[in-house]
């Protein structure tokens, strides 16, 4: 439309044309390039100090005092809670917060076509003791232009000879003067409802009528974009029976997220010779016999009274009663359409919010374990426990008495005792827990596929053996008198120690023991990572000790001779049966003492390997546990559950600050 130019001289438009030049090709204003930099500078300071846009950074909002907590909590509601409201719907009912005298905007959509939404509008504004004004020409529009959307809003119609200006949406000013004392706009729109050659296509969103999508010419070519424009109030207008039927199931298939947002959408019917209303929430008007009574009394001013009844059996001063309620002005408090256009944002968060937390439980419970893979799990891992501590006594009490083991007896340790680490890692490969680590795979595979989150995809169970040695504690320093004692509660202490260590990914994180890095294991490779953690420190240990028995053995035999031979050779009456006899129990009490000391050994290393043994055992079956609990608890992500309360905080405060307003 053309823009509305404010009234000066003829001397101001001979100043204007000269310095701007007209092009056809591209429709647009240009200045002219030829200005001096004094003009050109003078010209910047006056746009920046008198043409800043509302949305300049250094622009303030002069909001009534009345509406600044409102403005405030549905602001802060913006940012908590964007995705739970229509954030146009907000953005419009925070605008009508920021003025005195706000303006509603009230939403007519025709059934497939708005030629009827037009008709309507046009009999509303329509001044019956004038004659016909060019905008009810240009609202009726021509057959080309009677589909297209539009901005009804009062004001003083443009000069069809000035250029148009620019404007996102097709707007006609029209002097009506229920638009400016009602404070009212009005959208003339379509929405698509069902045919009988397209049909109903499933639900329908509820913006689809409270914040309809519109077509905006952006080319010359004809191409559009869409934007969506909120509205206070909408009607949806139906052309008789059947088109009302179409809305009808359109209504029943819409998605309405409360009450108050229901009753924002009212219908018209247009039907010819009956206008009493089928349903409390229709208006039935007869727009021909409206359109008939407005041409009689224009033509003749004297037939005032037959255009008032036939203006009234025709059903449009429920329209008009119904158009002038939508009025944004209250002189107290807020105006009802202002606060049920807010109250149904604040309900439809509300339901917004409880639909996706249900659909948050409904996700993470999916994704929990099922009770019947728990209760398979926890029956397999119950057999695992069972079986595993019936090997662990079957095998070693095997080993104890094997022929390998029998080759460690005391008196062959003379000449076996470089022999005793090969022997004591075989008989721990061999014995400890072989079966029982192929389960512990055999459960890992099967924890997977249940969807277990395993130790190995994100942390580690067990940490390496210390080589060094570690501070006994004071309740087992006598126990770990002797190095093998000393290593094996050692070994012991340290793997149950590390259960509680925080568990690692095993791709990323070096655990550092003394000097050697060492990298993390994971749950499948517990047993055998315990196992060599426990022959490093036994084969250390044991080896040194049958070495310094052997060594002692030897050391009290040899003084033993070394006392017989004096004794012999000192003693003036001796005889070689009292020197053999010395030598004979120095011998005896050596290898007694070595068969004593080596025995201790001996037990301290079975005790050991039991203990450790069922301490694996009791870990991993533990951790199997603890993983197949977390994995049957529904467990949803914190974030959202911490977006979801701020949510709902700020609704709560914002239905606060509309409580004020009641």
């Amino acid at each position: 439309m053309p823009p509305a130019f404010s009234s000066g001289s003829s001397s101001q438009l001979c100043r204007i044309i000269p310095t701007h030049l007209y092009c056809p090709a591209c429709s647009t204003w240009r200045s002219r390039l030829a200005r001096s930099g004094i003009a050109l500078h003078r010209a910047k300071n006056r746009f920046a100090s008198t043409l800043a846009s509302a949305t300049a950074v250094n622009a303030t909002k002069s909001i009534p005092p009345k509406n600044r907590d409102l403005h405030q909590a549905l602001n802060e509601l913006r940012k908590k809670a964007p995705g739970q409201v229509s954030l146009s719907r907000l953005q419009l009912a925070i605008q009508g917060l920021e003025s005195e005298h706000p303006t509603a905007r009230i939403a007519l959509l025709g059934a497939n076509v708005p030629v009827t939404a037009r008709r309507l509008i046009r009999l509303f504004l329509a001044d019956a003791s004038k004659p016909q004004h060019d905008w009810e020409a240009r609202i009726l529009g021509e057959d080309s232009l009677q589909n297209q959307d539009l901005i009804v809003r009062f004001g003083t119609p443009q000069n069809e000879g000035l250029q148009p200006a620019s404007s996102i949406l097709p707007v006609l000013f029209v002097p009506a003067p229920v638009l400016q004392h009602q404070g009212i706009e009005i959208l003339i729109s379509s929405v698509k409802v069902r045919d009988a050659s397209t049909g109903l296509n499933g639900d329908t969103l509820s913006d689809v009528l409270l914040s309809p999508i519109i077509g905006t010419p952006n080319s010359a070519a004809g191409r559009q974009s869409l934007i969506s424009q909120p509205v206070h109030r909408a009607a949806i207008v139906a052309n008789g029976l059947d088109e009302l039927v179409s809305v009808a199931e359109l209504l029943a298939k819409t998605k309405f997220q409360s009450g108050s947002e229901r009753r924002l959408v009212d219908i018209v019917l247009n039907l010819e010779g009956n206008v009493q209303s089928l349903t409390s929430g229709t208006i039935t008007v007869d727009a021909a016999k409206a359109e008939e009574g407005l041409q009689v009394v224009r033509t003749d001013l004297a037939k005032a009274s037959e255009f008032e009844k036939v203006w009234t059996e025709s059903g449009m001063p429920a329209l008009s009663r119904w158009l002038a309620s939508s009025s944004a002005e209250s002189s107290v408090g807020l105006s009802p359409l202002l606060r049920d256009l807010i109250a149904s944002l604040l309900e439809a968060i509300n339901a917004n919010i409880a639909i996706q937390a249900q659909e948050a439980r409904i996700v993470a419970r999916s994704k929990a374990m099922t009770t019947e893979t728990r209760l398979s799990l926890e029956n397999a891992i119950n057999t695992f426990s069972q079986l595993g501590h019936a090997e662990l006594q079957s095998g070693l009490a095997a080993a104890w008495s094997s022929r390998n083991w029998r080759k460690l007896a005391f008196w062959k340790l003379f000449w076996r005792v470089d022999d005793v680490p090969l022997i004591v890692t075989d008989l721990v490969t061999t014995a400890w827990l072989p079966r029982t680590e192929r389960a512990v795979y055999e459960l890992t595979g099967r924890l997977k596929q249940a969807g277990v989150s395993m130790p190995s995809d994100s942390s580690t169970m067990f940490s390496p053996p210390q080589p060094r040695a570690i501070p006994m504690q004071a309740d087992v320093k006598e126990k770990a008198s002797s190095p093998v004692n000393e290593s094996l509660i050692l070994a012991s202490t340290a793997s149950t120690e590390s259960v509680s260590t925080p568990l690692l990914p095993p791709s990323r994180t070096v655990i550092k023991t003394g000097s050697v890095p060492y990298r993390a294991q994971s749950l499948a490779s517990t047993i055998s990572t315990s196992r060599q953690a426990f022959i490093f420190t036994a084969i250390t240990s044991l080896s040194s000790s049958a070495q310094q028995i052997v060594l002692k053995a030897l050391t009290i035999t040899g003084v033993s001779a070394s006392l017989s031979a004096l004794s012999f050779l000192s003693v003036t009456n001796g005889s070689i049966y009292e020197s053999a006899t010395v030598l004979a129990l120095g011998t005896a009490y050596a290898l007694r003492r070595m068969q004593r000391e080596w025995e201790v050994q001996c037990k301290d290393l079975e005790h050991g390997l039991m203990e450790k043994g069922r301490s694996v055992l009791k870990q991993t079956e533990e951790h199997m546990r603890r993983l197949v609990n977390d994995a049957s608890q529904v467990v949803e992500d914190e974030a959202e559950v911490r977006a979801r309360r701020e949510a709902i905080e700020a609704v709560e405060k914002a239905k606060l600050a509309l409580a004020k307003h009641t």
